[in-house]
């Protein structure tokens, strides 16, 4: 939708909301802060934990992916101080997350 006025317009129904367009200049609303920008995402994460723990499974994200990000992360880091190329090695995923929601 867009609604056009005698100083600009406003169009709705973007993936990134309303977007302004007045005097020469392109605009959109900034969140007011990270909660606000967020919202969606943290109450889905928190569905998705409750229903992994109501079905008794270990919650996703949890500590082996955490693990992985790690060893990723400091791949990266070495990279970056070494110039060459990283192998990465993972010892297998514990048991306790074979049933993990991912």
């Amino acid at each position: 939708m867009e609604v056009i006025g005698d100083r600009g317009t406003v169009t709705a129904g973007l993936p990134g909301g309303l977007l302004y367009r007045s005097e020469e200049r392109i605009g959109q609303r900034v969140p007011r802060d990270w909660l606000e920008r967020f919202d969606a995402a943290y109450t889905a994460e928190m569905a998705a934990w409750l229903h992994a723990v109501r079905e008794g499974k270990p919650p996703w994200p949890h500590a082996w992916d955490g693990y992985v990000s790690l060893v990723v992360a400091e791949a990266c880091a070495e990279y970056l101080r070494t110039g060459r190329s990283v192998r990465m090695g993972l010892p297998p995923r514990p048991d306790l997350y074979a049933d993990a929601v991912t």
